[in-house]
């Protein structure tokens, strides 16, 4: 069976009258969880309630106000070539621990700040970034604890009065 999971984490009921899911409008993203494909009609509700260790895949391009928040956990995102648009928050409130990563690719992210990133590596892969105040990636870290950026193939769009277009980066940015 297929599974839809609301804006509010309740399930609804299965789409069998769809031959594929992926082609209902409500559902924006899936993970494979046990090998079935679990749908998401928002990307804020998937990265919250993703497993560790899931890739959440898009199948359109996806909207959604406030932080992008998921704590504790790795994570891969993969765009799918989709764009996500988000406004109100953080796109990405990575909470992490030291030892997760989380990796974004594929992907266009307009937003009003990009990410908050406590303790994770992050990958940033084959992506367009169109920021509006500034890329803010690690914020608060403690003497000695690395939340490591790497940067590849992407495209970082700024439009900002804002002085520090990268306010405090970690130990390490790559």
């Amino acid at each position: 069976p297929y599974i839809n999971t609301s804006a509010t984490g309740d399930v609804v009921l299965t789409h069998a009258e769809l031959t594929n899911p992926d082609d209902d409008p409500n559902n924006v993203a899936y993970v494979m969880v046990g090998g079935e494909k679990v749908y998401y009609s928002s990307v804020r509700t998937a990265l919250s309630q993703a497993p560790n260790g899931s890739t959440i895949v898009l199948l359109r391009d996806s909207s959604y106000t406030g932080h992008g928040t998921f704590t504790s956990k790795s994570l891969t995102l993969d765009g799918n070539g989709f764009t996500l648009t988000t406004s109100g928050g953080y796109a990405f409130d990575v909470c992490g621990a030291a030892g997760n990563t989380f990796t974004v690719k594929n992907l266009t992210v307009n937003s009003a700040r990009f990410m908050y990133n406590e303790f994770s590596t992050v990958y940033i892969e084959n992506c367009t970034i169109n920021d509006s105040y500034g890329l803010v990636f690690s914020i608060a870290l403690p003497d000695g604890v690395d939340a490591n950026i790497n940067i590849k193939d992407t495209t970082i769009n700024l439009n900002t009065t804002n002085n520090e277009p990268f306010a405090r980066t970690g130990n390490n940015v790559s």
